[in-house]
């Protein structure tokens, strides 16, 4: 039995998979799973010999343990792709990545229930 944290963190998880998802596709070379995900967005500053780059992510929220690949479950890897098809019927595939030194992914709650991915547009087809 969890304390209030996680029966809270249990809650929204659920909440968002019902009220605010939508289908995804996650590729990992030859294996793909469809998973409900929450889109959001992180923007990223990151300093360089240039100036600070202000980097936007597409962020896709999904539960752990629906992140399975070929029967095992798994976290977010830099290179992974994600394709969303939005209400027109256009396909659009994200890369996972981060720039600079910043992770491809984060837990979004302290259950580790929900993992924040971040990506970068990399295609999308009419």
């Amino acid at each position: 039995m969890g304390n209030l944290f996680d029966k809270g963190s249990a809650l929204v998880a659920s909440a968002m998979r019902a009220a605010l998802s939508t289908e995804i596709v996650y590729i990992r070379g030859a294996e793909s799973a469809r998973i409900p995900a929450t889109v959001g967005r992180t923007v990223f500053e990151v300093e360089d010999s240039h100036g600070v780059l202000r980097w936007e992510s597409r962020d896709f929220v999904v539960s752990a343990c629906d992140l399975v690949l070929g029967a095992l479950p798994e976290t977010p890897a830099k290179g992974d792709l994600i394709e969303e098809r939005d209400c027109d019927g256009k396909v659009r595939v994200y890369e996972v990545s981060a720039p600079g030194r910043e992770q491809e992914w984060r837990y979004a709650d302290t259950s580790r229930r929900l993992i924040r991915v971040h990506t970068k547009l990399r295609q999308q087809t009419a």
